[in-house]
């Protein structure tokens, strides 16, 4: 499905996997941490995308753990 939607040239599709983060459990930044790592590396990998790794760090310090991931989709 993603290789179809990124085909189209219409979107721009990632899949990401979050099941690494289940290990943080109760830790929310670690969990976040690990997410947000996922996606910035299936962007830049699958989608040849190296916005989101410029962005990260700025949009945590401003975002934290429940904002950023949120910040970061909407840019």
């Amino acid at each position: 499905m993603m290789d179809a939607l990124n085909q189209s040239r219409a979107y721009s599709a990632l899949y990401m996997g979050v099941e690494s983060a289940q290990s943080a459990r109760n830790d929310v930044a670690c969990g976040m941490t690990t997410m947000l790592g996922s996606l910035v590396d299936g962007a830049a990998l699958h989608l040849n995308d190296e916005r989101l790794a410029a962005w990260r760090s700025g949009l945590w310090a401003k975002h934290g753990p429940d904002g950023t991931l949120k910040a970061l989709l909407s840019q």
